[in-house]
């Protein structure tokens, strides 16, 4: 089946999956009593209204190729970079950190991505990162007060920069161990893990009592993680055919992800936590900045990209 077929096919039906929210989302500020089920209707109909500009820039970028869809996520690394290291103070010797961060390591990576250099971009940011630590450390001592600022820096960069290029390397890995039908493990990537977020939140909404961080993400629950990671490998098995693999193994991968993805986003709630901060920003209502959207993406995509690259193609 042409790739273009299977594009349509899962747009639709993700279309239909926001048509069905939509139609909620109206039930339930009709049927509202009272000032929590009112906000609580209000963040879905803020949630969904950003879902679908989202899907329909993420499904133009898609239909456009490569250049299109690099744009994009460079554009969605540089936007949370920026968030990442706006929410803290910074001193004076930041500055030089700061410059390199935006000016020459993200233009670097996204740069190699362009260029094919699959080999440099899973590979350079943290090489460098670790190289300029030691050479620092060596030189000032590790009661010197950049220490903060280039753990501050340098993890905004392996977060926002380096784990969130991948989604890109996979769309790009063509040839290399990916197979050809590489735009579609991307497309299967950004579904499974955004869905298993939803599946969280639904399910933690509905049935959730019991917190598993209170103290870092208290809207997280026992209840939600089993419904992402329940929810996530049946649908997973259901998108078998955007994989080269079984649906067996294309639930694996799917339940990889979303575990991933979980542990990604509580790291960066803990990381918002010790700021005194609820959202990375205000940029899509109902769901913060762009960080607190894909946040389930900068260790989830990684690890998806390595595994299929690891394994053998039928």
């Amino acid at each position: 089946m042409p790739i273009v077929t299977e594009l349509i096919w899962t747009m639709a039906g993700v279309t239909s999956a926001l048509v069905a929210a939509s139609v909620a989302g109206h039930a339930l500020a009709r049927r509202a009593q009272g000032e929590h089920a009112t906000a609580f209707a209000r963040n879905w109909r803020d949630r969904v209204n950003s879902w679908w500009w989202m899907c329909a820039v993420a499904a133009l970028a898609m239909v456009a190729g490569t250049p299109l869809l690099l744009l994009l996520f460079a554009a969605i690394s540089l936007l949370a970079l920026r968030e990442f290291l706006s929410v803290a103070s910074s001193m004076p010797e930041d500055r030089y950190l700061l410059l390199l961060a935006f000016y020459v390591l993200f233009p670097m990576q996204y740069s190699l991505l362009a260029a094919g250099q699959l080999q440099w971009a899973v590979t350079a940011i943290p090489v460098f990162c670790a190289l300029w630590f030691v050479v620092r450390l060596l030189r000032s001592g590790r009661r010197h007060p950049w220490v903060r600022s280039y753990l501050r820096i340098s993890s905004g960069l392996l977060v926002c920069v380096y784990g969130l290029s991948f989604p890109m390397a996979v769309a790009m890995a063509n040839g290399s161990g990916v197979g050809v039908r590489a735009t579609l493990q991307l497309l299967f990537l950004l579904v499974v893990s955004q869905a298993s977020d939803v599946f969280q939140f639904v399910v933690g909404k509905l049935a959730g009592k019991r917190r598993i961080a209170p103290r870092i993400s208290p809207s997280k629950t026992v209840a939600g993680l089993l419904g992402g990671l329940m929810g996530a490998p049946l649908l997973g098995a259901g998108m078998w055919w955007l994989t080269p693999y079984p649906a067996w193994l294309a639930a694996t991968l799917a339940l990889l992800v979303a575990a991933a993805g979980f542990a990604g986003g509580l790291l960066l709630s803990a990381a918002k936590r010790a700021r005194g901060i609820k959202d990375w920003g205000t940029l899509l209502p109902g769901h913060g900045g762009i960080l607190d959207r894909v946040d389930s993406l900068w260790l989830s995509a990684p690890l998806y990209y390595f595994a299929i690259r690891w394994l053998p193609l039928p």
